[in-house]
């Protein structure tokens, strides 16, 4: 009995010097590996998680070494900022080799941010590889969406703007039950939806595609944009926030007082209505009872193409950017991009379509435009430094305006 007490006492010795050695091993390991860290937006950082670890997995090797790929969440506008005033290891964490934002606005802004810093541009010199598409909308709870002719039509900024000013609210369409009619938006220095609506509020301002400096200073076009963030009724830094709030508003059979409409990416209604509203690799709630329903801007929406731009940082050095390449170069194979293109453009995101998303569509697949039309895709409007931070007053305005009326509205609740 003693000496088999001995010999485990030994072996389970044994076994813990062998998990000692072989976990310094790993650790060494993955040392001697070429760090690629992906800063990526949050819609889909879950997903390049994943395929991350499947892809370090499998023992990728550059020069004979072997591949360590992370992914970090950070918002678009946020990694733009640290990007542009310069990357600091100690307060914002290991800087990347890659920074996938979600749209290619992001890219504008950053090279005129750092050449206002007169810093080097950290940017490759051709354009990034798009990962994934997808257009912008504005999202409605079904019952409000058919409302409003759903899926028959589509509406534009000034409808909306026209609605949310409204006193009569939802009440003028024969719905009283409803209340006002509440706008959620992101905010547009940070979040991509936030600035894609507010470009997409400029466009319907001036009433055609392409906005010039004289625009931004035009006192009816300011009004008019103006009076779009003042009638937000729901501000927040991510789309995320909105949807994990609208399930809860869901649960307790609210969903149609919490909110009307918000501007989000087409695949995150899909997300949403089945369950994840946070855009994770699986759903992790039970589907909605009122799933959300998509409209496309009759003004014109704006894509959100996920660019994944290798960084020409001086952190990065040659073989980091050749992993990084390689990475790249898996995630456009057939069977990854499988799964992003079922996420972003899915065919199952609504069982009707209006003649406006079939243009959208259309438009993306082919790369034309029609502007003049005003159907399709605004593209990547050069302005976008522009509205996003000269205008900045604009939108504080009437965010400050909401948030005055928001307060007035719960105290009136309260007493």
């Amino acid at each position: 009995m003693a000496q088999g007490s001995v010999r485990n006492a030994r072996a389970l010795a044994m076994t813990v010097v062998f998990a000692i050695a072989l976990d310094g091993l790993l650790a060494a390991a993955f040392v001697w590996c070429v760090p690629v860290v992906v800063a990526s937006s949050q819609e889909k950082s879950s997903l390049l998680g994943e395929i991350a670890r499947d892809y370090t997995a499998a023992g990728p090797r550059v020069g004979g070494r072997c591949v360590k790929v992370t992914v970090s969440r950070i918002a678009s506008g946020e990694a733009e900022d640290v990007l542009a005033r310069g990357w600091d290891r100690a307060s914002d964490g290991d800087p990347p080799t890659v920074w996938a934002p979600a749209a290619s606005s992001w890219l504008a802004l950053l090279r005129e941010h750092r050449s206002a810093r007169h810093a080097d541009d950290v940017l490759p010199a051709v354009s990034p590889s798009s990962l994934m598409q997808s257009p912008l909308v504005v999202a409605m709870p079904e019952p409000m969406g058919r409302a409003l002719g759903w899926p028959s039509r589509d509406i534009g900024w000034s409808e909306l703007l026209a609605l949310a000013r409204d006193p009569g609210g939802w009440e003028r369409l024969g719905h009283p039950e409803w209340g006002a009619f509440k706008l959620g938006k992101t905010n547009p220095t940070i979040s991509t939806s936030g600035l894609h609506a507010l470009i997409g509020s400029y466009v319907a301002a001036v009433g055609r595609p392409s906005v010039i400096d004289a625009d931004l200073s035009d006192p009816k076009v300011q009004e008019f944009v103006r009076g779009v963030e003042s009638s937000v009724v729901h501000y927040g830094d991510s789309v995320s926030t909105f949807l994990r709030n609208l399930l809860k508003a869901d649960r307790r059979s609210e969903e149609l007082r919490y909110v009307s409409a918000i501007a989000m990416e087409e695949k995150q209604v899909r997300d949403y209505n089945k369950g994840n509203p946070d855009s994770g690799p699986v759903a992790t709630e039970l589907p909605p009872k009122t799933r959300l329903v998509a409209f496309h801007p009759r003004d014109g929406t704006l894509m959100a193409d996920h660019p994944y731009a290798v960084l020409n940082a001086p952190w990065v050095d040659s073989m980091q950017r050749e992993a990084a390449d390689a990475f790249l170069a898996y995630l456009l194979t057939p069977p990854v991009q499988a799964g992003p293109r079922r996420a972003r453009r899915p065919r199952d995101l609504v069982r009707e379509r209006s003649p406006r998303e079939r243009a959208v569509r259309r438009a993306a697949s082919t790369g034309r435009v029609d502007p003049h039309a005003h159907a399709g895709l605004l593209g990547r409007p050069p302005q976008a430094r522009a509205l996003a931070h000269r205008d900045r007053h604009v939108i504080g305005d009437g965010r400050n305006v909401a948030r005055r009326r928001h307060e007035a509205g719960a105290r009136e609740a309260r007493g």
